[in-house]
């Protein structure tokens, strides 16, 4: 049965995945760096409530500086809340992105079969491979890895599809992963981080709002990131044919 196709989804070459990560991070620091300026305030606004009352008598002195505070803590949330809610909507958009990028970096050799689709040295080589056999494909799939040749190596991927799965001479991922795996993987890595980063940001803007920390939520941020690492550090194994 033929696979369904996946409609709807975005294109972002390597290059505009790197883009979208470094807007993604330049974004959450933006908005780490509102908030610490935040915090720095109601810091020295606390220290100023402390001086100014410190010949107030210890029950009633907290209870004002508790009131102080929170009055002073509810106008710069007032004050930053557009802009908050600027970064936290960017990021949302961003992470969207990503989502609907990743189905175009399924896998090395997804991406080592569109290299160089439709250029003319692409064609040439499928034309002079058109006739060989395992034993000369496997030692063009030799040298290609070896040379790093991505145009041989998505013409070689597409000649060898085209063969039974039985009779292939060589695995079309391993090839694609000695050419692209390392790039594969950066990529994959980088749609990954952008949609951490839009986790990450709604929590610190949620943190911001309620003042208090949810380690809940930075448990479940550390877990995504250490299966993120392990599953990149392996092969890409998924096979496109």
């Amino acid at each position: 049965m033929a696979k369904k196709l996946r409609l709807g989804t975005s294109w972002l070459t390597a290059g505009d995945v790197r883009s979208l990560r470094d807007r993604a991070q330049k974004n959450r620091d933006q908005l780490s760096s509102m908030i610490d300026a935040a915090g720095a305030k109601v810091n020295i606004r606390h220290e100023t409530l402390k001086s100014n009352l410190k010949g107030v008598p210890a029950p009633s002195r907290d209870i004002a500086i508790a009131r102080g505070l929170a009055a002073f803590r509810g106008d710069i949330k007032e004050q930053t809340a557009g802009a908050r809610a600027a970064h936290v909507r960017s990021a949302a958009d961003m992470r969207a992105t990503a989502i609907a990028a990743k189905p175009h970096y399924r896998s090395p050799a997804q991406m080592l079969a569109r290299y160089t689709l439709g250029s003319e040295k692409r064609s040439r080589i499928m034309q002079q491979i058109e006739s060989s056999g395992p034993a000369e494909l496997l030692s063009l799939a030799e040298l290609a890895a070896a040379t790093g040749d991505k145009e041989l190596g998505a013409a070689l991927a597409s000649r060898v599809f085209a063969i039974a799965p039985e009779k292939r001479p060589f695995d079309v991922n391993e090839l694609a992963n000695a050419i692209v795996g390392e790039e594969w993987r950066e990529i994959s890595k980088a749609l990954d981080e952008v949609e951490t980063i839009a986790v990450d940001i709604a929590r610190l803007d949620r943190d911001f709002e309620t003042g208090r920390v949810d380690g809940t939520s930075l448990i479940e941020q550390a877990l995504r990131q250490q299966q993120a690492e392990a599953l990149y550090a392996e092969d890409g194994d998924d096979d496109e044919g």
